[in-house]
């Protein structure tokens, strides 16, 4: 038979009542401990469950940050890690820092790719435009002058700050007058800065300067008088080679015609419907409507032009780096194009222009420098000055044609 106890007081029963007969009569305080054991259990949801079972389980833990900061016992010991676990996270790690470094890196490297072929483009851009013109400008060396259509618009004439400072910079490096041509006063008191815009109309220029062939062609034609060879200054990459003709190689017929004095120039244009540029538009045309320093970009190329190179020392090397002591013929150096297309307009032969409205009487302008000149004078925006009669193997030209833009006012001499 089975064992009963009261429901009040938990005493034994021994008839089938519910309760004893004591608890029956009178209530019973019972002791708190008797009471809730024998209280029926609390009903507890799962989430209160498991907060409490966090809590027992973080009351339970050793003093420290973490359990593995409670040191062993002396004589225990410590369980390690499985040497196969060790090397997965070793190598989890490792992968996880080179994400990051790749990560890290992505962005420069993305920009170089772009770069690289944003250049490649721009290469074979003008690569392409040169080989178009390719045909015309072997025309243009014994025939008739082929023409550069130049649009209307904006351009820059000067130095800008910043390629003033890369021009005295260059200056400070190669002159043998620092203290007197690598200065702003210098600079300004050429003319080249600082710099201004210019508005300009549609203009067209030969896309060579004038040959020789071509020369000789009007003179067999009587609109230009032959040149006075034997009264011409040979100058040499090394000097002024007095009393020495004028080498036959520089009287080819497409190597550019030198020699020639500016009213000669000047008759050769007009006998082709055309004119000499003014020191403006020479610069137009050489730097298009950008801010470049060179026709061909920013960058000075020894190989793109015809000049007078010189070693570390500044001794004159003829040849060296451009393949030629003496002038070249007017189509070579195609690389060298400016954005419109014109070739040779640094280096080769310099090119007269019209004179400035503050030049000297009898004074005209050169630009664009000869095969014997170096770095300091080559450059789109230089201007020098020469009698216009001076009949030099350094010499030669190339013409225009539309409105004449002349230099503009307040930017004459101080």
């Amino acid at each position: 038979m089975a064992i009963r106890f009261c429901t009040s007081c938990g005493a034994e029963l021994t008839g089938s009542d519910e309760r004893c007969d004591g608890c029956q009569r009178a209530a019973v305080k019972l002791p708190p401990t008797m009471a809730m054991d024998l209280l029926p259990p609390p009903v507890v949801s799962p989430r209160a469950a498991r907060s409490a079972t966090v809590a027992i389980s973080l009351d339970a833990l050793p003093s420290g940050n973490h359990p593995s900061a409670e040191e062993p016992e002396s004589g225990s010991s410590a369980v390690l890690p499985d040497p196969a676990l060790r090397a997965r996270q070793a190598a989890l790690r490792e992968t996880r820092r080179k994400n990051q470094a790749f990560l890290r890196w992505a962005p420069l490297i993305l920009l170089v790719l772009v770069g690289v072929v944003l250049l490649l483009l721009a290469t074979l851009s003008h690569t392409g435009l040169v080989a178009q013109k390719s045909e015309a400008l072997e025309l243009s060396a014994t025939g008739a002058p082929v023409l550069v259509s130049l649009g209307s618009g904006e351009s820059l004439l000067g130095l800008s700050e910043n390629n003033k400072d890369a021009t005295l910079q260059l200056c400070w490096r190669v002159s043998d007058k620092p203290t007197t041509e690598c200065r702003i006063s210098y600079l300004e008191a050429q003319h080249e800065f600082p710099s201004r815009k210019v508005v300009f109309p549609a203009l067209k220029v030969m896309a060579t300067e004038v040959s020789n062939a071509q020369y000789e062609a009007c003179v067999a034609t009587g609109g230009c008088k032959a040149r006075a060879l034997d009264r011409c200054e040979y100058h040499s990459i090394f000097r002024w080679e007095m009393g020495q003709p004028v080498p036959d190689e520089m009287l080819e017929p497409e190597r550019p015609a030198v020699c020639v004095v500016f009213e000669e120039a000047a008759a050769f244009c007009k006998a082709q419907s055309l004119r000499l540029p003014t020191a403006a538009e020479w610069e137009r045309i050489a730097r298009g409507k950008d801010d470049r320093l060179l026709p061909w970009g920013r960058v000075l190329t020894p190989g793109l032009m015809n000049w007078g190179e010189r070693d570390m020392a500044g001794f004159p090397v003829a040849g060296r780096l451009d393949g030629s002591e003496l002038t070249a013929k007017v189509t070579d150096f195609a690389d060298s194009a400016s954005p419109d297309g014109v070739v040779n307009l640094l280096g080769n032969a310099a090119e007269w222009v019209v004179p400035r409205p503050f030049d000297k009487p009898g004074e005209a302008g050169l630009r664009g420098g000869s095969y014997v000149d170096d770095v300091r004078s080559l450059r789109s925006t230089f201007h020098t000055v020469m009698p216009a009669d001076k009949r030099r193997s350094t010499i030669g030209f190339r013409c225009v044609g539309g409105a004449e833009t002349p230099w503009p006012e307040g930017s004459g001499a101080k």
